[in-house]
């Protein structure tokens, strides 16, 4: 099946083989010297040997099975004929550059860029030897830039090498200068002698005239190369040529920066252009240009050959500072300047290089870390400059009187006032006055809900107008409301805005410029109060479980965190879908209803609640809605939402319900009622029985079996039918014996008497019914 192709095993690597033995059978060829044979003579001798019985036969060469001896003249005939074919016949550039290009299409196909890289260099090699220079400049064109960005000096100096000289055998004026530019830097291996010649060949191609001879080729071909650069020149038409200096390895290098970070609408923005020069001669460019990516600066920061020649004349090694002084635009407040670009003029008509820079942030910071890389190995003053190619513009310093009145801290779920006071200081009237609310710092996200004015809901950054127009020493307060939803610190950052007719124009036209002021606030929100719950039974005991339509009591303690005292106008509990709220004026110790929380203060208040319905998992009782304000006459009321206690709740088979009076008196009488519910759909059979007492004598059902069924009152308490979801009632006449806290007889029921299934109820009886009951002595005054 043969080998498996993959990057360092594939055909390409065969085709290079092949084409480095082709390469090294024209440098053997090459060495041949003089004129082996004339071309009478060569046909003399080829006729001696045809025909030819198989390819490479050597016909002078005797037979394997024949005895003569070699005939030396006749051999010595054979090799240069052969010699003479290889010299006159044989295009051996054309051989090696077509196995190349298969090597390329290989290399290509497996992803190997460097070998395909090399292989390029090599048929761009081999077009150069071949004389066909066009095809030279177009494959050392796609490989360059490459070898600039990998700044592997030995190999980039020799393909700049070739790659100009190609130029200049061409006659090639635009590839001649693009090239001889980058040639004559100092990243450059060459010798200075051959650094200015090129320089003088560029200045002379620039000016219309011939370059300057090589010395790299003798002076007959450097007269016939002369006589192909005067045709070129003659026809040359107007034209301007830009080379991307980014590309390439530059003999000048420019930073841009601005000499500060802002500046503001009313002062001049101060741009000064650092350049310096590593090219052998001084050079004169014709014009400079900064670009910027507002096209209303790009005139303001131009030199030009005809008013400042002096500027634009640079010794090499030297750093030159240009500087630039321009106004800003009363419409860039709040955007940034930044200079996209530079460009060096050089030349004459009809040949004008431009030289051409870009800069963006991603070139800003690259050009960074080289600059940090030059200033570990070199102390130079160019290095040290580092470049700042943009400038935000700021408003204009307001002349205003800028005052915010405000309470603090501010309670959540309140609309906080601040209360902004403006007083025109300008000599003219200002219009459109604005508030803008930021937020400065803080946690990761804001705690503002929201922001009113005027009845109208903003959000940050938003621009709040608060006079469309303000004479001068006039005053405007208004008050801005926020609305805080968590608790926590924050820095706001409060700006007033306006706009004031320019006082210069700008094309012939007035602008509004805008001026601003700020002032930043330190914001503490917090809670108004606080709530605990606290939920028991009926019996003021603690509460283990909560059932289905038992009542239970819901404790609310009101106390306040504010340092302000706080009004509540009323307090709403609104249950949830499971629960119903009983008669609140039964069971309300204290009303919420327009009170003052103090600061050290609070308030409590009760609710019977019960649950219409099993909850299986925990689920909020229902929420309390509070009403309130602080206690100043222009406060605004606030609504605060809080969640009551979450819950679960279980189903019940039956619920006990018991009446006593508040206190006995020995030896008097009194009744004991129980009521038992029924919580099931079904028939529930119950054992009721009353443990005996020292303390009590009772009257009543000891022990009873009751029966609750579907539909019967004629039964008597032994036996009663009752539908279901029904209750039934067992009186107790109590006779106390003993004074003090008596303790009662107990109470026990079993669900399912006499089943495999029965249940006692103590557990659940817990609670529900009392324990203990006061017993008060009787007195009898006798009167003497």
């Amino acid at each position: 099946a043969g080998l498996v192709p993959s990057q360092t095993q594939h055909p390409g690597y065969y085709y290079h083989e092949s084409a480095l033995q082709a390469i090294n059978r024209k440098k053997c060829c090459q060495r041949i010297s003089g004129e082996v044979l004339t071309d009478d003579e060569y046909n003399a001798v080829i006729k001696k040997f045809l025909p030819q019985e198989f390819y490479g036969q050597r016909q002078w060469r005797p037979g394997c099975q024949s005895l003569e001896p070699l005939d030396n003249e006749l051999e010595k005939e054979g090799i240069r004929a052969l010699q003479y074919r290889e010299i006159k016949f044989v295009n051996h550039s054309t051989i090696i550059i077509s196995i190349l290009t298969n090597a390329v299409t290989q290399f290509k196909k497996y992803k190997c860029p460097r070998m395909t890289r090399h292989i390029m260099a090599l048929i761009a090699e081999e077009y150069y030897s071949n004389m066909d220079y066009g095809n030279a400049l177009i494959f050392l064109n796609q490989i360059l830039p490459f070898y600039r960005i990998e700044k592997w000096k030995p190999l980039l100096s020799s393909l700049l090498r070739t790659a100009l000289y190609a130029a200049y055998l061409s006659a090639n004026s635009a590839e001649f200068v693009k090239f001889g530019l980058e040639f004559i830097s100092s990243f450059n291996s060459a010798t200075e002698e051959e650094k200015k010649v090129v320089q003088d060949s560029i200045q002379n191609i620039v000016l219309g005239n011939v370059p300057s001879a090589i010395n790299a080729f003798e002076a007959d071909q450097c007269n016939i190369i002369a006589d192909l650069w005067r045709k070129e020149l003659e026809n040359k038409d107007q034209q301007s040529l830009t080379v991307n200096m980014n590309a390439v390895i530059p003999f000048v290098e420019v930073k841009p920066k601005f000499t500060s970070s802002t500046v503001s609408v009313d002062d001049r923005v101060k741009l000064s252009l650092f350049v310096k020069t590593n090219c052998p001669n001084p050079i004169q460019f014709l014009k400079i240009k900064v670009i910027f990516t507002h096209q209303f600066y790009n005139d303001f920061c131009v030199l030009s050959k005809e008013l400042d020649s002096e500027k634009l004349y640079f010794d090499p090694g030297v750093t030159h500072n240009i500087d630039f002084v321009f106004e800003v635009h009363p419409s860039d407040v709040g955007k940034m300047i930044q200079v996209a670009g530079v460009c060096f003029y050089y030349g004459e008509p009809p040949l004008v290089m431009v030289l051409s820079w870009s800069f963006t942030s991603d070139s800003t910071q690259r050009n960074d870390k080289s600059l940090w890389h030059a200033l570990k190995h070199r102390q130079d003053t160019f290095a040290q400059i580092i470049p700042s190619t943009y400038i935000n513009v700021i408003s204009r310093k307001a002349n205003v009187s800028f005052n915010i009145l405000r309470t603090l801290p501010a309670l959540i779920d309140e609309n906080c006032s601040f209360n902004v006071v403006v007083e025109n200081k300008e000599e003219k009237p200002i219009h459109k006055l604005r508030i803008i609310i930021e937020r400065v710092s803080g946690g990761p996200s804001s705690l503002l809900h929201s922001i009113v004015y005027d009845g109208q809901v903003k959000n940050l950054a938003d621009e709040i107008v608060i006079a469309d127009s303000l004479d001068v020493n006039a005053e405007v307060n208004k008050v801005i409301y926020l609305r805080y939803s968590s608790a926590g610190s924050e820095n706001l950052r409060f700006t007033v805005k306006y706009e004031l007719e320019s006082e210069t124009p700008v094309d012939n036209k007035y602008f509004q410029a805008v001026c601003s002021e700020f002032e930043d606030i330190e914001v503490e929100s917090m809670y108004p109060f606080t709530c605990f719950f606290t939920t028991f039974n009926i019996r003021r005991n603690t509460l283990n479980y909560i059932r289905v339509l038992e009542p239970f009591i819901v404790k609310v303690n009101l106390k306040p965190l504010s340092c302000h005292p706080i009004f509540v106008e009323s307090v709403v509990l609104q249950p949830n879908y499971f629960t119903a709220l009983m008669d609140v004026s039964k069971c309300a110790s204290e009303s919420f209803s327009e009170i003052v929380l103090n600061v050290d203060g609070n308030s409590e208040t009760e609710y019977i609640v019960y649950c219409t319905q099993e909850v299986v998992s925990s689920l909020p009782l229902g929420t309390l809605l509070i009403r309130w304000k602080r206690n100043t006459a222009d406060a605004s009321i606030g609504e605060t939402k809080i969640l009551l206690p979450e819950v679960i709740v279980q189903r019940s088979i039956l619920y006990i319900e018991c009446s006593l009076p508040e206190f006995g008196v020995t030896r008097q009488h009194f009744q004991f009622t129980c009521t038992i519910y029924n919580r099931t759909d079904e028939l529930l059979p119950l054992e009721l029985s009353m443990e005996n007492s020292d303390n009590f004598m009772y009257s009543g059902n000891k022990q009873v079996i009751v029966t609750f069924w579907q539909t019967s009152e004629s039964s008597l308490l032994i036996k009663i039918e009752i539908p279901a979801q029904q209750f039934v009632k067992q009186y107790y006449i109590f006779y106390p014996l003993v004074c003090g806290y008596v303790s009662l007889p107990k109470l026990r029921l079993v669900a399912y008497p006499d089943t495999n299934k029965a249940i006692p109820m103590d557990q659940f009886l817990e609670g529900l019914l009392p324990t203990s009951l006061q017993i008060l002595v009787i007195f009898i005054f006798v009167n003497n």
